[in-house]
């Protein structure tokens, strides 16, 4: 008796399946929503919205003045705010000795370069403060 052509599908076959439906998925819902909108959505490379992560990552930057004193976009507390370093909230925590101030990259000159930019700092808060005017 002949049994070519009978055999089922292996079950790598029906993983491999699956997974490229997935992957697909995702894909179209990237181009139709844009990659912003996905990413927000299902919360994925969304920045730390917990300040004892920030604190960590700036005890590594500690050795790199450039990286302490840049800032970032955060959700703290519900608030979308941006957050350097310098932040009395992380400068309290850190575990070694903070470098200078950040003199070229204060929130009153980054509040200037992003109203430079167009961008409306009425209600912008950088280190937990309003954009100084």
């Amino acid at each position: 008796m002949n049994k070519r052509g009978q055999g089922g599908m292996s079950l790598e076959a029906i993983v491999g399946l699956v997974l490229l439906a997935v992957v697909a998925v995702v894909i179209i819902l990237g181009f139709v929503y844009g990659w912003g909108n996905l990413a927000e959505k299902f919360k994925i490379f969304t920045p730390s919205t917990n300040l004892d992560d920030l604190t960590q990552s700036c005890n590594f930057a500690i050795a790199q003045p450039n990286a302490f004193c840049e800032y970032k976009l955060v959700t703290l507390d519900g608030v979308k705010q941006y957050v350097n370093c310098q932040d009395a909230r992380i400068l309290s925590k850190l575990s070694g000795s903070a470098p200078s101030a950040c003199l070229e990259n204060t929130p009153k000159i980054f509040c200037d370069k992003l109203s430079a930019t167009g961008n409306d700092i009425t209600k912008t808060r950088v280190n937990n403060e309003p954009c100084p005017k």
